[in-house]
């Protein structure tokens, strides 16, 4: 049965997944806007450990400069954080600059980048080491964007 599998069938299918805890910035610049949200730690707003090991993130969430309640926070984050590829295919030339950036800068000072190239109108091809690229819905990344523009009105 699972000679019909494709590569996309065994992995995560998440473009870039870190951990609340473990970021600092998070910005995307591209074709349908841009923003940057920042984690804050002002008072006793900060990453915590209970005594049962669990890490609590009780940082302020800033979207261009603006606080982010709540709920609305954690929509909009699972919204970022659930970046899924649709499909795997074979390594594409990607030429120009790509349409839109998305970069996580974590604590430690490390910087993940993901560069999303035109592949056709509905989708970004995301290069992955190796042979194979992600392709991503445009339509995704676009409802990213939107979101991020609407909350930071």
């Amino acid at each position: 049965p699972f000679e019909s599998y494709a590569i996309a069938d065994f992995v995560e299918k998440f473009v870039a997944l870190h951990m609340r805890s473990d970021i600092h910035t998070v910005t995307m610049d591209g074709e349908f806007g841009s923003f940057t949200l920042d984690f804050k730690a002002e008072g006793d707003s900060k990453i915590t450990t209970g005594e049962n090991g669990n890490i609590k993130d009780n940082r302020l969430a800033l979207l261009n400069g603006k606080q982010l309640e709540g709920k609305t926070f954690t929509d909009f984050y699972e919204l970022l954080a659930g970046l899924t590829f649709d499909e795997i295919t074979q390594h594409s030339e990607k030429s120009g600059e790509p349409a839109v950036k998305l970069t996580y800068t974590l604590l430690d000072g490390q910087e993940q980048t993901t560069a999303f190239y035109p592949y056709n109108d509905n989708f970004y091809c995301v290069g992955m080491e190796g042979e194979y690229d992600m392709l991503v819905s445009r339509q995704s990344v676009k409802q990213i964007a939107d979101r991020a523009a609407d909350l930071s009105k």
